[in-house]
């Protein structure tokens, strides 16, 4: 495996070259390096409902009356949830290797993505979460982690907005990177765009302009703590991590195998 400088690093390399594939291939599925080449990674969003983490919050009537929880609720139900979401990457030759990113706004004036163990982010690892299979990449670690470094050369913490550019939009954006061209669940920052359209766009002003960093309420402590979090737990820097495209699953007929079919069979929702 070649050298690949931290996703902390100050000077991010370019966007991966990468294409689609072609020749009647499933077009769902990005291919770097030809038609040919193995799949590798497994691309999929996880969601976090801040439901689940009012019950016990903003009550009302002596604690009575979970008022946090009902609101939160109510609207998940009419389909604009309250919701965190992070963007995970599974290799396919080893299925216990996923990395996790996400973003945060704050007052810190560097990058606001950060890496946190799988399933883990600070703040909201208790909370109820709904995982989504996006699609499939054979993009090799080091293009992986090249694409991370581009999307986090681009989303600093200073220039978070609550209502347009959000962790959410940064899923998108990392994304597209790793699948280009693949959609998000459409309830995915639907209460943002919401807001944006029947305000006329001062909710976004009003953010810019007079909420402190940006309307993100964790202000920069999710990065720190991840940091953290991932050392005591182990969880290398996925930059550090070796080879993806290692692969030793080869059946009988030199056939590559994937450890996670027989277990697994995502199929995209989208």
């Amino acid at each position: 495996m070649r050298n690949v400088p931290s996703m902390w690093d100050e000077n991010p390399a370019g966007r991966p070259t990468a294409r689609r594939s072609i020749d009647g291939a499933d077009p769902s599925i990005h291919h770097a390096h030809g038609d040919q080449t193995p799949l590798r990674v497994r691309v999929y969003l996880l969601t976090y409902f801040f439901s689940s983490l009012t019950i016990d919050r903003q009550t009302w009537c002596f604690g009575l009356i979970p008022i946090g929880w009902i609101l939160s609720s109510l609207a998940e139900w009419l389909g604009v949830p309250i919701c965190h979401t992070n963007v995970q990457v599974q290799s396919v030759a080893d299925p216990s290797e996923v990395a996790e990113f996400g973003y945060e706004g704050g007052p810190r004036h560097v990058t606001g993505v950060y890496q946190c163990a799988p399933g883990c982010n600070p703040h909201l690892a208790f909370t109820r979460q709904q995982k989504v299979y996006l699609g499939e990449t054979d993009l090799t670690h080091a293009e992986l982690v090249a694409a991370v470094r581009s999307v986090e050369s681009r989303w600093r913490a200073p220039d978070y907005n609550l209502f347009t550019r959000n962790c959410n939009h940064f899923c998108e954006a990392l994304v597209d990177e790793l699948i280009p061209g693949t959609r998000m669940p459409r309830f995915i920052n639907r209460g943002a765009r919401a807001s944006c359209f029947w305000t006329g766009g001062l909710a976004p002003w009003f953010v810019r302009t007079r909420v402190k960093d940006g309307g993100s309420w964790t202000a920069g402590k999710v990065t720190l703590m991840a940091e953290e979090e991932r050392a005591a737990m182990g969880v290398p820097d996925f930059a550090e991590w070796e080879e993806w495209a290692k692969g030793d699953g080869e059946g009988s007929d030199g056939e590559e195998v994937d450890p996670l079919a027989e277990h697994l069979h995502p199929v995209p929702l989208l």
